[in-house]
């Protein structure tokens, strides 16, 4: 998913890497940059305009409506 976010044309001023606080810690690269993982809460949903979740993911299922309901599409 990281790479063909890196290769669309989707305008992407900042990235956020959000998972379960088992992966959380952890870098990813994005456009030659690490970005670290942070714990997926309600709280890493502020600002947020797009969210793009993993299909089957109880973490990403439960989050989706917290996230539309602070703004993200």
């Amino acid at each position: 998913m990281i790479e063909m976010l890196e290769q669309s044309s989707l305008p992407t001023a900042s990235v956020k890497h959000l998972a379960s606080k088992r992966s959380a810690g952890k870098n990813l690269n994005f456009k030659d940059e690490d970005v670290m993982v942070e714990e997926l809460a309600s709280r890493s949903l502020e600002g947020i305009n797009l969210v793009l979740f993993s299909a089957g993911d109880g973490i990403s299922k439960g989050s989706a409506p917290e996230a539309i309901k602070r703004g993200a599409a």
